[in-house]
């Protein structure tokens, strides 16, 4: 069974991401081949799956780690947020995550570079739009929920989004007092 879901793995790979559909299919893959291999090692990558695939993440524990971030960041300075782990607003952990786990099985890494990556995470983003994360998902001290979407920026001209590779995405955070603060980050394929 595990070399089933190795060779769709690798075909779908081979052809490249360009759906939402393939995009949830591929993470489906991937968290079987994640069933028949427990490894704590994939945990980050298990919720970035997860949050595709479940519309309540609260058994998810590395969920928590990004989520208390989150929190925390609320939490702090003078204006109601502070920093934040670039790391995770800009999903290059669920990109390390994913090169680890590709690099384990094996399996083609192209999904990683040369603009793929960009595309992929668009796509991942559309995915997860549809599933924020709620207080019913982590007991948030400032905030009633989050979500990730695919950005464009209002003032960018169109012929920048033709010659720029990379990616825009757009973390809402709504405040329990009902403000809200986005956090819009730019990303590189690379």
């Amino acid at each position: 069974m595990q070399d089933s879901i190795l060779e769709k793995l690798t075909i779908e790979l081979n052809n490249g991401i360009h759906t939402e559909a393939q995009t949830v299919y591929l993470l489906v893959q991937i968290r079987k081949l994640m069933e028949h291999n427990s490894n704590k090692a994939y945990d980050t990558l298990k919720m970035f799956c997860d949050w595709a695939l479940h519309i309540e993440l609260s058994k998810n524990k590395q969920i928590i780690k990004l989520l208390e971030e989150f929190d925390e960041a609320i939490g702090r300075g003078d204006k109601g947020y502070g920093p934040i782990n670039y790391d995770y607003l800009s999903l290059k952990k669920f990109k390390e995550a994913l090169k680890n786990f590709l690099t384990d099985f094996n399996l083609p890494k192209g999904i990683l570079s040369n603009g793929h990556w960009s595309t992929f995470i668009r796509l991942y983003a559309k995915v997860v739009s549809d599933c924020p994360v709620t207080k019913k998902d982590y007991p948030f001290k400032f905030i009633e929920e989050i979500s990730i979407s695919d950005w464009h920026p209002d003032n960018a001209p169109a012929e920048y989004f033709k010659i720029r590779e990379g990616f825009y995405l757009q973390w809402r955070v709504v405040k329990k007092d009902g403000t809200q603060i986005h956090w819009e980050v730019l990303g590189e394929h690379v």
